[in-house]
């Protein structure tokens, strides 16, 4: 039986809706030692987005009977989270990301080493209620930056719009409120 309109309002009126601006990247850390906070940069995130997460499901056959059991955990877009940047006027942001770029791969090679915790981390907050209360972090663990976009420039047509660039990574995993919600 569904909700009726009364209790389905009074729910939506008493816990609000989440909008596309209550979200925010909080921190960003990869080899060597690339640490980008609010303070220097992450004010220019302009998009972001909530992991996705899949529970495979593992058929398991037992005296002819048929069980349905979780399986390996999968992360949506884990090899290809992305990250919007609006491009400050100092490029000190972007700086940052090329020397993380060169860490993961230079010359030919990569030389991240996830077993030797050569990786970093992307830290997540979402916000909630009325008064703009914090949902508990997200931590996306085991990130390496894979591609750095360009930064399209309308010189002869330009009209002074702010200009972005995108920015995707790979994770292994996330874990939410200091649980660990990994490795499949």
């Amino acid at each position: 039986m569904g909700l009726d309109p009364i209790t389905f309002y009074s729910a939506i009126q008493s816990k609000g809706l989440s909008r596309d601006f209550l979200f925010r990247v909080t921190n960003i850390t990869l080899p060597p030692n690339v640490n980008i906070t609010e303070g220097s940069g992450l004010i220019y995130a302009r998009a972001a987005s909530y992991p996705g997460r899949i529970i495979e499901d593992m058929v398991v056959n037992s005296y002819g009977q048929e069980y349905h059991l979780g399986g390996r955990a999968l992360y949506l877009n884990a090899a290809n989270y992305r990250i919007e940047f609006y491009v400050p006027g100092d490029f000190k942001l972007r700086e940052l990301l090329e020397s993380a770029s060169r860490a993961a791969h230079d010359k030919g090679k990569g030389v991240g080493d996830v077993g030797a915790g050569q990786t970093g981390s992307i830290g997540l907050k979402g916000l909630k209620g009325p008064a703009g209360q914090e949902t508990g972090p997200i931590t996306l663990e085991g990130a390496q930056i894979r591609t750095i976009g360009e930064i399209n420039y309308l010189i002869a047509d330009g009209i002074g719009e702010v200009v972005s660039f995108e920015v995707t990574f790979a994770y292994q995993k996330y874990t939410t409120d200091q649980q660990s919600i990994g490795f499949g």
